[in-house]
This record gives C-alpha cells, sequence and structure tokens, in this order.
C-alpha cells in the first residue's frame, strides 16, 4: 500500500512539474511582444546588482534584439553594497540588455539618496561602463540650499558628485 501511495505521488508531481513547464514556457513574450505591465528587469554588473527597471510595458523589436524600449519606469541604481543610490523616474525609456545603458526620455526625475537632491530634465542618459549619468538638456537640481539651473549635468555615481554645466541660478 506505501508503495502504491508513493508511486502515486511521485506521479503526480511529475505531471504537476510538466504541466507548469509548459505553462511559463507559453507565456514568455516572443521578441517583438509587449511584456506584461508591471514588468520588471534586473541588471547586474560584475556579480552586482546595477539597476532594475519597473515600467508598465516593455517592448523588444525583432530588429533590435539587444534594447528593450519601455514606457512609465522607475529605475533603481545601486551602490556596491546593493544599496540604492538613486532612484529614477521617466516617460519612456530605452534598456540595453548587454551594455546595460539607459537613455530616459520625457520628464526625467533622478533623486540621489546621499545628496538627497532631485534633477529635473528631458532626457537622460546612463552609461555602465563609465557609471555615468549625463545630459546636454536643460536641467534644474533643487536641494535643502536652493534651486540651480544649467544646460547639461554629469552626476559620476563612483564618486557621487554631480557637475552642472553651463549654470544660472543660485544655490
Amino acid at each position: 500500500m506505501r508503495k502504491l501511495i508513493f508511486i502515486f505521488l511521485i506521479f503526480g508531481t511529475l505531471f504537476a512539474c510538466s504541466d507548469k513547464k509548459k505553462e511559463d514556457a507559453s507565456s514568455l513574450p516572443e521578441p517583438g511582444q509587449a511584456f506584461k505591465k508591471g514588468m520588471s528587469i534586473t541588471a547586474t554588473k560584475q556579480g552586482y546588482k546595477e539597476w532594475k527597471v519597473i515600467a508598465d510595458a516593455l517592448t523588444q523589436k525583432e530588429s533590435d534584439i539587444h534594447n528593450l524600449y519601455a514606457k512609465n519606469l522607475k529605475i533603481f541604481l545601486f551602490d556596491k553594497t546593493g544599496k540604492i543610490s538613486n532612484v529614477i523616474y521617466a516617460k519612456k525609456g530605452i534598456l540595453n540588455i548587454t551594455t546595460n545603458d539607459l537613455v530616459l526620455k520625457n520628464n526625467v526625475i533622478l533623486e540621489n539618496k546621499e545628496k538627497n537632491s532631485t534633477i529635473y530634465t528631458e532626457e537622460l542618459r546612463y552609461n555602465s561602463k563609465k557609471n555615468l549619468i549625463f545630459s546636454d538638456k536643460h536641467v534644474k537640481i533643487v536641494d535643502k540650499s536652493g534651486i540651480v539651473e544649467g544646460d547639461g549635468i554629469e552626476v559620476d555615481l563612483k564618486l557621487n558628485k554631480i557637475v552642472l554645466k553651463h549654470s544660472h541660478g543660485k544655490k
């Protein structure tokens, strides 16, 4: 009797696992299809979590398999300890899944956690290799000491240093 129950349990487990594999494989999108709403993707670099993106929509085009196109996204950038260093919001973005580079557009907001500052602009780019966020567009930086604006910015994530180009305004 015990042998019969044991055999029944093994076949039941195998059957349940095979159904789950079929279901998981069929739910994966093919290139050119949109991923499900609320999808997230995480990029790593040298074994460390580099960024995580949560978006309303992620799409991969058949002709451009290295990039994901995102809408209404929130990005978490991590430091080497795994702590969130920056949070970025944007209406549109391109995520290069080969290089981990990002291009973010339309109402971009970058919140720097350590400096307790917020940057507003229409476009930001993230270079994974250089660990650098930059833009040549108009930017506004708001922190506890005031507001400053300029045309172009570089944020060195290694040094946690912000360089505003062509600044105007007071701090």
